[in-house]
């Protein structure tokens, strides 16, 4: 799990606001991971551009349908493409948290998505998607910066060390009282465990 910082100059209110629709728009598009998770399969196994436009165009109307019961109606293309871009690019929204500015949780479960995540970030491309999105909300121009550096940091560690890698699972037998019992521990990938 790693977390992105949205900090903008919308009102506080407006702020809370946006959040929950974002956090009920994030529900509704992991519904949707079963349905999507196939065609993102086939999109990358693919390099032709009319194949993998096509598919595009499959996965953002999954989106379009789930989204359109929970997103402002003047919203609802922008939140589509947003989520079809990070889906993508292997990267999950998770919720969305309120406090000194917009916390989005994401689950990256590789290291290209991880890279990906970065380059978005730095090339100001998840900026301007953010700041179309509030400036939407708000209806006026909002300008939103979008940072994860310590969180990239980290997340990268997880993912790259041997404990990061790895499930382990330890079996034991025990005998008691002439019966066998199984016991097993599972430790989890670090990405997988609750923030």
């Amino acid at each position: 799990m790693t977390k992105l910082h949205l900090k903008s100059n919308l009102d506080k209110s407006n702020e809370n606001e946006l959040s929950n629709i974002m956090t009920a728009a994030m529900k509704a598009a992991i519904k949707c991971k079963t349905a999507v998770s196939p065609l993102l399969h086939r999109y990358h196994q693919t390099s032709v551009d009319y194949r993998r436009s096509d598919i595009e165009y499959r996965i953002q109307k999954i989106y379009r349908k789930a989204l359109k019961r929970v997103c402002p109606r003047n919203m609802l293309q922008h939140y589509v493409k947003c989520y079809t871009l990070f889906a993508l690019r292997g990267i999950y929204l998770d919720c969305a948290d309120f406090g000194h500015s917009i916390v989005l949780y994401c689950q990256i479960l590789t290291i290209e998505a991880l890279t990906a995540l970065k380059q978005m970030i730095d090339s100001g491309e998840l900026a301007e998607l953010f700041s179309e999105m509030f400036s939407l909300f708000a209806d006026t121009m909002i300008v939103v910066t979008v940072s994860s550096v310590e969180e990239y940091d980290i997340t990268y560690k997880l993912l790259t060390s041997a404990a990061g890698k790895a499930t382990r699972f330890d079996i034991k037998v025990t005998v008691k009282n002439g019966f066998s019992f199984l016991t097993m521990m599972i430790l989890l990938h670090p990405c997988q465990t609750n923030r």
